[in-house]
């Protein structure tokens, strides 16, 4: 794992120690207030890791590219399926209006998880610098915190 994915992998372990799923008895509790926020949004951050193992993405650049492809693939569905309806408005029988009217259902069907992919692609772009961002607080503030027990244990 390198990048995106490794980042958010780190974040959901974090979460599961402060939700309590893990093996421990005492869970640790989260040093940063925007970290113990982040749990509120552990759903989420599930299916953004999830899209991002399923498509093995792994950067920024990965990110986009997969962006950008959902958008493309979304548009040409969305192209094809105004020429149905622009059938539909005329149509020569019955028959073929019925016909255009399913052909235009299975494309909106085909057009449902893309857009949810490509919805939480674009959350994944928002929330990944944030995300680094909680990683480098709770890290600096946990080094904090093992510095000051060392200079308790010290002066004792």
């Amino acid at each position: 794992m390198d990048g995106i994915q490794l980042a958010f992998a780190l974040i959901i372990e974090l979460l599961k120690l402060i939700t309590g799923n893990n093996i421990e008895p005492s869970s640790p509790k989260p040093l940063s207030p925007a970290l113990r926020q982040e749990v509120r949004k552990l759903d989420q951050t599930l299916k953004e890791y999830k899209l991002l193992c399923e498509n093995q993405i792994d950067s920024a650049q990965e990110l986009v590219s997969f962006i950008e492809k959902k958008s493309t693939d979304i548009s040409a569905l969305e192209s094809e399926r105004q020429k149905i309806y622009n059938r539909i408005r005329r149509p020569k029988s019955e028959e073929e209006k019925k016909q255009n009217k399913a052909a235009a259902r299975k494309i909106s069907a085909k057009l449902k998880p893309l857009r949810k992919d490509l919805k939480t692609a674009g959350s994944i772009t928002e929330r990944y610098p944030h995300i680094l961002e909680l990683l480098e607080t709770e890290r600096a503030m946990e080094i904090q915190v093992k510095t000051k027990n060392r200079e308790r244990n010290y002066e004792r």
